[in-house]
């Protein structure tokens, strides 16, 4: 009886050892996981703090000077419509078709107008710029003289260009993680204000789009806005958030907009850019982040200011052609050509690099 009685009582010890062992394995566990939690909390916070420290001083009263001096060369029939007429389709686009192309050429135009297109390529986004470049370089109103300002935080790769090989431009941009290359990209724009200069119309694009066929004075207009192709048709995905400068009230939209490709005349687009860092600049102080970023504020933006032309979905096409009701709602809207295709399905593989 005695042995056995001390054979219970090592084995309770043991039995308390071995929990208290494992009480402490997972209180040290759970203790890692807070630090690591507080350390990444502190991290964000001192990144977004520098972001606001970095955009909080945009020159926008020399903006307000170049866009006084912008060139008035601007297309005689561009920015004259009062309402905001969608670009409409003449055939339909069904399920599992591939891409059509539609070649017409760009007509002659009366007054060659000088027209940029700004696009941010940072991290491995690079991989997406040899495409949207020589397509740029095909159909981006080739009768026009195009400049292409790339801001980027690396050297950019040579390309081949084919007859018509519009003039490139670096500019060099530190990498900020996802979402702020995102959403500070008005901020951006503002601060290289200069480099802008002599510029008749700019139109900004996400890198990740291609140009599938020609875009040409359907393009030109005072202010320029696109559905976006993952809501065609549709008031899309606002920001409901009445603490967000992006809110928007439900049914107060008529369209949902793409962030991803807009434009216009140069002052226009600085109006816009001014306005739209303005709203994320006080949701950055009151710690407030939009639900889309930049496309959300843009998207208020037009809710206020409609642009004189909306263009349909055949600008920012997703090619999700297993997404039968998208393509479907596609074909509805009568989508001949895939004008502009967004190929944003492809940076999957791109997002853990930013978050």
């Amino acid at each position: 009886m005695v042995a056995l009685s001390g054979v219970s009582r090592r084995k309770r010890l043991a039995l308390l050892c071995t929990a208290g062992f494992l009480i402490s394995l997972v209180l040290s566990y759970l203790f890692a996981i807070r630090y690591i939690e507080n350390q990444r909390r502190a991290e964000k916070e001192a990144l977004h703090e520098r972001v606001i420290e970095q955009f909080s001083h945009v020159p926008t009263a020399q903006c307000a000077m170049l866009r006084s001096n912008a060139s008035e060369n601007a297309h005689p029939d561009a920015g004259n419509a009062q309402a905001a007429p969608l670009v409409p389709g003449t055939d339909q686009l069904r399920p599992g078709n591939r891409l059509l192309t539609y070649n017409a050429a760009c007509p002659v135009p009366k007054h060659t107008l000088n027209i940029g297109l700004v696009v941010t390529v940072t991290g491995r986004y690079m991989q997406f710029f040899k495409r949207f470049s020589t397509s740029a370089g095909s159909f981006f109103f080739p009768n026009h003289n195009v400049t292409i300002f790339v801001f980027t935080d690396q050297p950019l790769p040579p390309l081949d260009w084919g007859e018509i090989s519009p003039t490139v431009k670096a500019i060099p941009k530190t990498r900020l993680p996802w979402p702020y290359d995102s959403l500070m990209r008005f901020g951006t724009l503002l601060q290289h204000a200069k480099e802008f200069e002599g510029m008749d119309y700019l139109y900004a694009l996400d890198v990740d789009f291609a140009f599938n066929t020609y875009v040409c004075e359907d393009f030109l207009a005072d202010l320029v806005g696109v559905q976006n192709g993952y809501h065609p048709g549709t008031k899309g995905t606002p920001d409901h958030n009445p603490a967000s400068t992006a809110f928007i009230a439900p049914g107060t939209n008529t369209h949902y907009y793409a962030g991803g490709v807009y434009g216009g005349k140069h002052g226009r687009v600085f109006q816009v850019a001014e306005a739209v860092h303005s709203n994320i600049m006080t949701d950055m102080r009151n710690r407030v982040m939009a639900l889309w970023h930049d496309e959300s504020h843009l998207n208020r933006y037009f809710v206020d200011h409609p642009p004189s032309i909306t263009l349909s979905a055949e600008y920012c096409y997703m090619p999700y052609t297993k997404w039968v009701p998208l393509v479907h709602s596609y074909a509805e809207l009568g989508v001949v050509v895939p004008r502009i295709v967004h190929y944003e399905y492809l940076k999957a593989d791109l997002r853990e690099e930013y978050v």
